[in-house]
């Protein structure tokens, strides 16, 4: 089971793909090949699936490599697209960063760790609901909001937005919860299933509110956690004995909760079942009356 991804790890990967061998890999990255193994060996276990298929001379991918690999290039490169425009802000003495609790998890433990730097800009992250970053973001009282869906309508034309990345929505299950012996949740699962959500009010209108409609048709009984932080709703969850709607690192919950995803192509359309990671990214802010907004 995958708890967060780590862009350094990721890139360890792609860097052996790209060299066709541990050992050049090694080289090239400057480090051991027996510790560039056990990180690779790591992040298989983590997965819960190999990577690779080892021989004495050459490394190939397994299909579930292959399936895996483009996935984490466009990764990477969203990655670094996000710090390149977090670093475009380093002239201030602060920046301030608003992450949706959707995202409460490896975002908010991996976002700046690369951009921060003993000569580089200060930064103050918090976690806010979505609606609240917004009205924020208006004022440019923050500078960045990492939130999941398209750019706010509120905000189109002021600000720049940019696709960070795809994350997969599943049922994080309670282990006695008839639905913790399934591998997967289809369709006819869904009838009549209560699912823990997040209160659709604190967040931004669109793929996520799209997502709650189409399991509502399905069937399903969704129950609104009116706090937005995850750490309510997993122990909503918890209270409840249900499951909940999470994305796939979403920590707070206990071990023994099962981590069950959507049958595809059973949970539909493309948007519920991979929802979008965004970084809007406002103007700097500065001491005059109107600062002046960064072009889309």
């Amino acid at each position: 089971m995958v708890h967060s991804v780590d862009p350094r790890t990721v890139s360890y990967f792609v860097a052996v793909v790209e060299a066709g061998s541990f050992t050049r890999a090694a080289a090239q990255l400057g480090v051991a090949q027996s510790w560039l193994s056990t990180k690779i060996k790591q992040f298989e276990d983590e997965n819960g699936f190999p990577l690779f298929v080892r021989s004495t001379r050459t490394v190939e991918l397994t299909p579930n490599g292959q399936r895996l690999l483009p996935y984490t290039r466009e990764y990477l490169d969203k990655w670094q697209a996000l710090i390149s425009e977090v670093k475009a802000l380093a002239n201030q003495a602060e920046i301030c960063v608003a992450i949706s609790p959707l995202l409460h998890g490896p975002l908010r433990m991996k976002l700046l760790e690369q951009a921060c730097s003993n000569s580089g800009p200060q930064f103050r992250i918090t976690t806010l609901p979505d609606s609240d970053a917004v009205r924020m973001l208006q004022k440019r009282e923050i500078d960045v909001m990492l939130h999941v869906g398209q750019l706010p309508t509120a905000l189109a034309g002021t600000v720049e937005s940019k696709l960070l990345t795809r994350i997969e929505a599943v049922l994080r299950v309670p282990p006695q919860h008839p639905m913790a012996s399934r591998s997967v949740v289809t369709l006819a699962d869904l009838d009549g299933l209560e699912i823990c959500v997040p209160d659709p009010r604190h967040l931004i209108p669109g793929i996520v509110h799209a997502s709650y409609e189409h399991l509502e048709k399905m069937g399903a009984v969704l129950r609104f956690c009116p706090d937005p932080m995850l750490e309510y709703l997993s122990a909503m969850a918890e209270r409840m004995g249900i499951p909940a709607l999470v994305s796939r690192n979403t920590h707070y919950f206990d071990e023994g909760w099962v981590c069950v995803p959507f049958a595809e192509p059973g949970y539909g359309h493309a948007s519920a079942a991979r929802l979008r990671a965004c970084a809007t990214i406002a103007g700097c802010r500065s001491n005059s009356s109107s600062p002046s907004p960064r072009a889309t």
